[in-house]
């Protein structure tokens, strides 16, 4: 496990033709969520483990992609994300580490009704998202926060709520 103050990008750069760089993370990725197991509240983490059909990422498992995609509304489909990607070993460390003051916690509720947990390391403006499905939580996903107003208005609203 990486400690929160160790978490920094994995590579200096990474663009997204250099596929030994991506298939570096989608091993860490793989050692993370599959090889080894881990828990949140006695459930399992889990991931979508069917290959993604994605154009170019069609060898890589559905939630690792969309982790290193955003949606792009100009491109009108999913595009590569340096600075997700190059954070995909931080998910595990900051759900292991959730229960440090420094890793915000709330909850969610999406447009389409999920209830989704976010754990928001303000700190380095990155939240990872898991949604409890029934005795499991799947990772959903982990990006750097482009809009830190939503979140920080997700988060009061959720502490508002609290009281």
């Amino acid at each position: 496990m990486i400690l929160l103050d160790d978490l920094e990008p994995y590579f200096d750069a990474l663009f997204e033709h250099e596929l030994d760089k991506i298939n570096s993370i989608y091993q860490i990725f793989l050692d993370d969520f599959l090889s080894n197991s881990f828990f949140i509240n006695n459930k399992k983490v889990i991931i979508k483990n069917h290959y993604s059909t994605l154009k170019g990422y069609e060898k890589y498992f559905e939630t690792f992609v969309h982790i290193v995609t955003w949606k792009s509304s100009k491109a009108g489909k999913r595009v590569f994300d340096f600075r997700r990607a190059n954070r995909v070993h931080w998910i595990r460390s900051i759900l292991e580490q959730r229960n440090d003051p420094r890793i915000k916690y709330f909850q969610y509720a999406e447009g389409d009704g999920a209830l989704r947990d976010y754990y928001w390391f303000d700190e380095k403006d990155y939240i990872v998202i898991v949604e409890q499905i029934t005795v499991e939580y799947l990772l959903v996903t982990g990006f750097v926060i482009d809009n830190r107003n939503r979140i920080q208005k997700r988060y009061e609203k959720y502490l508002d709520g609290l009281k």
